[in-house]
């Protein structure tokens, strides 16, 4: 490790310290003056102020006289800045200690803390004096439950040069559990192999299934770009042809197999999953698996699996206020459910807690709110966004167009950080483009005036933002970084570590309230604070939204 590197890159989890420099007046002014002059000096002081004070009170009358307002320009500068001069980190830092206590087996998600947690933003609100209208709003989701991940189990059975050989495969490194996948676990867990891998047959990769697969485990490879369709649409065609398993393979090579959600979201907020056992694998073990096939063609698998599909009610958290125009109002959201591993305290404890600070403030300032604000916790988010999806597919069509823009806020306090401004361009939406940008330029004019650095970074699906853009809602939101890898380039722009990720700890036991950059969550939070002020003191939002451009 170079000096430079020494010097830049320290461990995420550590406190940072800075040396302030102090400095400090020292020695005395001294010399006599005749006490004559002296006393001069002091009548000619007295008379200059007399006249001073003549000519201020003289000013003020006349300024009474006309209705001029002196101070006009000062207190509105100072109500500018008011939410955001008041986000502390202290306060942030004790919100997010709270909410961990609310954590049941380490865990906030839908089917351990999360009523909690949001039993505890309601009562932080209902604290506040505030008349909120505050909602629950509830729903069913699908939850996939694996209780002993460990114990499954994926071997292939091939007969070479009459031999039979028995090939096992390691859980993580070779294949896992597909979420939502159905369970196996008794004697009939062993199905004869059968490759829809192949290009030139007419299945279209499993988009389009014309052979009989009854009773077959059935390769099919993972990604949509392969036939152009879902690994839910493949499930369900393989289960219509009469298919027992799916083995999705990774049409590129990584580390660990690819595995994701088989399911289907409606636009209601539902969820469709199939009842069919599905696993993912590498490439490596997909082409094995190939050239098993190729030397048997009577290779056979047995998948044994204890996953399980439960059904769960939980909640949104909704708090509106009462004052502003209800046909221009504005959604600030952040997910408040975790993973099952964790009682995710960066994801998304930390921009749930920013919410609720912000909401805090707005309460306690008597702001004048031009524009309602409604302050959404959602849940179930990491089940695939499932409670911001139910709440925007339950909207009117007239209620979707009282809803001027969406904020967004997932993760604000990642230790190794960037801080990322949701591109505007990336929304891939010339409808919401302007708007957009308007959102995107209200943060990034906050960190040029702090000088602070940032970038963009692209809406890519993966939060909350995601079913208001596609309800054509314009949106916005910071980050600071999940499991990506910091790049030689982010490194450069925000220090840290390197080609490590932004959170070490992101959807792990360790997401704490240790795992938390303080100076950064502050920044982040302080920047919502200010954009949402913005937004909510204009006297027409749809127009300043349009004009994709703040003034300074």
């Amino acid at each position: 490790m170079s000096s430079d590197e020494v010097k830049r890159e320290k461990s995420p989890i550590l406190p940072n310290y800075y040396k302030a420099e102090i400095s400090e007046s020292t020695g005395s002014t001294r010399g006599y003056k005749p006490q004559l002059i002296q006393k001069n000096k002091n009548l000619g002081c007295c008379i200059i102020l007399f006249i001073i004070v003549v000519l201020v009170a003289a000013a003020i009358a006349v300024g009474v006289g006309l209705g001029v307002h002196y101070s006009t320009k000062s207190s509105t500068k100072s109500s500018t800045y008011y939410l955001q001069d008041n986000i502390k980190i202290s306060d942030l830092m004790q919100l997010l200690t709270e909410l961990q206590n609310t954590s049941v087996n380490g865990s906030r998600s839908v089917l351990n803390g999360y009523n909690n947690s949001a039993e505890f933003v309601i009562t932080k609100l209902n604290e506040t004096g505030y008349d909120f209208e505050i909602e629950r709003q509830y729903f069913s989701v699908p939850v996939p439950v694996n209780p002993d991940p460990d114990n499954s189990s994926f071997i292939a059975t091939a007969s070479i040069n009459g031999n039979s050989f028995t090939f096992e495969f390691s859980r993580l490194t070779q294949f896992d559990v597909m979420i939502y996948s159905a369970s196996c676990d008794t004697d009939d867990c062993t199905w004869p192999l059968q490759s829809l891998l192949d290009d030139d047959d007419d299945d279209e990769y499993g988009c389009d299934i014309t052979q009989v697969l009854t009773g077959n485990a059935v390769l099919m490879y993972f990604s949509q770009d392969k036939g152009n369709c879902s690994v839910f649409e493949k499930a369900q065609n393989a289960k219509d042809a009469g298919a027992s398993a799916v083995i999705f393979v990774s049409d590129v090579e990584y580390r660990n197999p690819l595995i994701t959600r088989v399911f289907d979201r409606l636009d209601n907020g539902s969820v469709l999953y199939v009842d069919i056992v599905s696993i993912a694998v590498t490439n490596a073990t997909g082409e094995q698996l190939l050239n098993l096939l190729s030397i048997d063609a009577d290779t056979a698998v047995t998948i044994e699996t204890l996953a399980t599909v439960t059904t769960a009610y939980t909640y949104n958290v909704i708090a509106t206020t009462k004052e502003g125009k209800k046909d221009s109002a504005i959604v600030f959201g952040s997910h408040l459910d975790s993973v099952p591993a964790g009682p995710g305290i960066n994801d998304d404890g930390s921009g749930s807690m920013a919410n609720l600070q912000i909401a805090i403030e707005v309460a306690k300032s008597r702001l004048n709110l031009k524009n309602q604000v409604r302050f959404a916790w959602w849940g179930a988010e990491e089940l695939g966004l499932l409670g911001s999806r139910y709440y925007v597919g339950t909207l009117e069509e007239g209620e979707k167009d009282n809803i001027s823009l969406y904020l967004n806020f997932d993760m604000l306090g990642s230790p190794n950080f960037q801080r990322g401004v949701h591109d505007a361009e990336s929304a891939n939406n010339d409808l919401l483009l302007n708007a957009s940008t308007t959102i995107q330029n209200l943060f990034v004019e906050y960190f040029n005036r702090s000088k602070i650095t940032y970038e963009l970074v692209p809406f890519t699906g993966g939060s909350d933002y995601r079913p208001f853009l596609d309800a054509n809602i314009p949106a916005g939101g910071v980050q600071t970084g999940a499991g990506g890898i910091k790049s030689e380039e982010q490194w450069r722009l925000f220090g840290g570590l390197r080609n490590t990720p932004f959170d070490p700890c992101y959807h792990q036991s360790c997401d704490t309230v240790d795992n938390i950059d303080r100076g950064v969550y502050e920044q982040m939070t302080k920047a919502a604070a200010y954009t949402l002020q913005t937004l909510m003191e204009q006297d027409d939002l749809e127009r300043y939204l349009e004009n994709s451009s703040t003034e300074e």
